[in-house]
């Protein structure tokens, strides 16, 4: 991950995305297209509004439409502080694994990595479609109801 956000630039090599060599794009544009979702949330000890614009630069309505996008609104609106609310560490307090899926199942594409090496790398769609894959058994395992979404939020993408 770190040549491929060049934070590191490879000894020997090169990357290529769709046959355009990484390192010919300047940074700002290459990390502005490019997203890591880890399986595992990184969350602040702090609070949602901290978590979500750490900087502070954004208004209240913009974290509640970021909120809207990933499924927390709700959960988060219900929440007595709501965007003041407290994040335990690691978000221990907070479930997002069902959010993250459904908010990657909108992507153009998606790469799944395992041990570090690319397994998958195709549309939500076709991925969604391959028996056996890694992203499918990820979905699925949202439950029946979260995987139809994710597959129609999927299909109307194409």
């Amino acid at each position: 991950m770190t040549a491929l956000f060049r934070i590191v630039e490879p000894s020997n090599g090169v990357i290529l995305i769709d046959g355009l060599d990484v390192s010919t794009l300047d940074l700002p544009t290459l990390r502005s297209r490019l997203r890591i979702i880890p399986q595992e949330p990184i969350m602040f000890t702090d609070t949602v509004r901290i978590n979500i614009d750490v900087e502070s630069k954004f208004p209240d309505q913009d974290i509640w439409s970021a909120l809207e996008l990933v499924g927390l609104k709700t959960y988060v609106s219900e929440l007595p502080e709501k965007l003041d609310a407290f994040v335990a560490e690691r978000g221990e307090n907070f479930s997002v694994t069902d959010e993250r899926v459904n908010t990657i199942a909108d992507f153009d594409r998606i790469m799944v990595l395992d041990a570090g090496e690319l397994v998958e790398f195709d549309t939500p769609s076709n991925l969604l479609g391959k028996d056996g894959g890694l992203f499918k058994a990820l979905v699925d395992a949202t439950g029946p109801a979260n995987a139809a979404l994710v597959a129609e939020i999927a299909q109307n993408r194409k």
